[in-house]
């Protein structure tokens, strides 16, 4: 695994808003090649990415969207159970299967998930809806060219049921990050998603990593895309302690990637 420090990949940019008060659970990810497991490891090479929303709605199901960029020859795409370097068997399909489409740069499938869409014996909408809260699920998508999959990433809760307020998520890899003069990313297998909701006292967040090791600080930046702009806050400080290898919420015992930022944790 390389390892990457992460303090320059968190130039966040905004993917997800979720306006006035939410009475359901809401979970995206973020499917990239470099997250797939492949024998031999090191993932898929490819310039396709792809992202899924989830919302969580007890009464009626699960309704998600799933977009893709880059990406020909679509042929299934599933919710699979597992956690981040795991292989799973699927749990239901988002697309397919069918024959390849085309190039992808838009919607690839939406749609409401329910019990009769479970593929996965033995297991119920309601226990999907378990496995998605305790980060025990991933998504995928298969193409003609890599029938096993090209793209992948963890499925991850970004708020708590009967939350009332703004809700933003930004997901983070080493293919946006922008080195000097250098606009080709950062080589890495890691991908990490920080989400952020406006309440009363101010905004709290959470950051989850995936397959990253040595984090000394992530922060939000000010800039926006192709940019690079100064600090604003930090969301994590292990300057003095960088963590182990991180797949899950960014934490190194009593320092921890979630809180709730307020004026006096701005800087500069």
């Amino acid at each position: 695994m390389r390892k990457l420090w992460l303090f320059p990949l968190i130039a966040l940019s905004l993917l997800f808003l979720v306006p006035q008060a939410h009475a359901d659970d809401v979970a995206m990810a973020l499917a990239t090649g470099s997250q797939t497991v492949t024998d031999p490891p090191g993932g898929v090479e490819t310039d396709g990415t792809c992202r899924a929303y989830f919302q969580l709605m007890m009464e009626t199901g699960i309704k998600y969207k799933v977009e893709c960029f880059n990406l020909t020859g679509a042929v299934q795409s599933h919710i699979h159970m597992g956690r981040a370097q795991e292989g799973g068997r699927p749990i239901v399909f988002l697309f397919g299967p069918q024959d390849p489409t085309g190039e992808i740069n838009g919607t690839l499938s939406s749609g409401m998930l329910t019990d009769e869409d479970i593929v996965m014996e033995g297991k119920t909408l309601a226990d999907l809806m378990d496995m998605i809260r305790s980060d025990q699920t991933y998504f995928n998508v298969h193409t003609e060219a890599h029938p096993s999959n090209e793209v992948r990433g963890q499925v991850t809760m970004i708020n708590d049921r009967n939350v009332v307020g703004d809700l933003y998520a930004a997901l983070a890899t080493g293919s946006q990050e922008i080195a000097g003069d250098n606009f080709d990313g950062v080589a890495t297998d890691a991908s990490c998603m920080a989400n952020f909701r406006v309440t009363d006292t101010g905004l709290k967040y959470k950051l989850k990593c995936w397959n990253i090791t040595g984090i000394t600080q992530a922060h939000i930046h000010m800039g926006s895309a192709s940019e690079n702009g100064p600090n604003v806050v930090f969301l994590f400080d292990g300057r003095e302690n960088p963590t182990g290898d991180i797949n899950g919420t960014v934490t190194n015992g009593e320092n921890k990637g979630k809180g709730t930022l307020r004026s006096e944790d701005l800087i500069g």
